[in-house]
Parts: structure tokens; sequence; C-alpha cells
């Protein structure tokens, strides 16, 4: 893990679900991103109409990009007002 980047307890909402974990939170990131099972699993799936590629810091590092999800977020016990849109994976 770099000096950056933290795990944080997060619980992320949509609608009537609600799903907690561990997210590592990267405050130098430029965006948010989920997977697409995640996604899923909260039943926040918005599909974009024309997907595309997402460079990662890591060397070749790429995902691919294929929706959106705009959720509440709990970060650390604490309402993140607005919520957050987050980019989806699919991986």
């Amino acid at each position: 893990m770099k000096s950056d980047e933290v795990a944080a307890e997060v619980d992320l909402r949509f609608r009537d679900k609600s799903v907690k974990l561990k997210a590592i939170v990267d405050t130098g990131a430029s965006r948010s991103v989920m997977s697409r099972s995640l996604s899923d699993k909260l039943g926040a799936f918005t599909p974009l109409e024309k997907p595309y590629d997402l460079r990662t810091a890591d060397e070749d590092g790429r995902l691919r990009i294929i929706g959106y999800s705009r959720v509440g977020v709990v970060f650390q016990g604490v309402e993140v007002p607005g919520g957050a849109v987050f980019e989806v994976a699919e991986t």
C-alpha cells in the first residue's frame, strides 16, 4: 500500500440495499471505481452507451469502464453528503 492509500470501513447504499466493506481510499486518485459485481449487488448499475478503457497507475494497467453507479456513502461512520458516483469496471 502506498502512503497516500488507506483502508477504511465504507457502507455503500442504494435504495433499500446496503453493502459494508473495507475499501482502499487513495487520496491522490482522480476517479472512484467499483466492480460490476458490487454494483449489481447494490442494484445500482447504469450502463454507458460507449464503454472506454481507463489507464491505471500500474504498468500497462487498464480497466474497461462499462457504466456508473450513484450511491450513498458512509465513510468511517460519517455520511458523505450527496453520496458519490463510481465508475463501474467490467471485472
